[in-house]
């Protein structure tokens, strides 16, 4: 495949990620992720993307829709392997294999976030959502008290991260979404893995803005 594709498959698996912290009905329409990501791509891009991610393992496809210029693919589940690759690919972006420069940037793997970004924001709010998700179920505290705390002590450390002015990328990747994936899998279809999904995105969302904005700058 063209270098073009195979960038529009990585763009529309980190949108596709995103949308399904956001999801609460089920499959997931792959051509309006695209459209509203404003990403680019080519007719019959989005079905061949997705088909790709699904032999990737990335993700679950259940069928095709045809469109109006394009065709589209429901996406009914992202695996794990999917959220391992959208991690792969915001570490990869950030630590230069483009050659980021400017405001936002990563000296030697530490990430140096700006003030009062939006991006920030939102993902700082999630985690302190998913916190307060998983410290009020009493089911989770009985049950697993040791992972119900261990993970709550990632969450917190991860939540100091991202509110620093500078963190190191890997801690952000090893303890902060590292806890959040464990919860999602963990807690999937229930409040905590529905919480810590949408942080996950959040967070991803977040790294993957800083590098965008990077390469404007360029």
């Amino acid at each position: 495949m063209a270098k073009g594709f195979e960038q529009f498959t990585e763009d529309l698996l980190v949108a596709l990620v995103d949308a399904s912290g956001k999801n609460e009905n089920g499959a997931i329409n792959a051509l309006e992720v695209a459209k509203a990501a404003k990403l680019e791509f080519r007719p019959g891009w989005v079905v061949e993307a997705v088909s790709l991610m699904e032999e990737r393992d990335w993700v679950r496809m259940s069928t095709h829709v045809a469109t109006g210029r394009d065709a589209t693919a429901a996406v009914t589940a992202i695996r794990p392997s999917g959220t391992d690759k959208v991690v792969e690919i915001g570490e990869n972006r950030l630590i230069g294999r483009r050659g980021m420069r400017g405001e936002m940037s990563v000296t030697n793997h530490f990430v140096t976030f700006r003030y009062n970004d939006p991006d920030r924001e939102r993902a700082i709010e999630a985690i302190s959502k998913t916190i307060e998700v998983v410290s009020e179920n009493k089911a989770y505290a009985t049950a697993d008290p040791i992972n119900r705390n261990e993970r709550l002590g990632e969450l917190e450390a991860g939540s100091q991260l991202i509110q620093a002015s500078r963190a190191p990328l890997e801690s952000i990747k090893s303890v902060l979404l590292s806890a959040l994936e464990h919860l999602a899998k963990k807690f999937d279809k229930q409040p905590i893995g529905t919480a810590a999904s949408e942080a996950f995105a959040a967070v991803t969302a977040l790294l993957l803005s800083m590098q965008t904005e990077s390469e404007r700058k360029k």
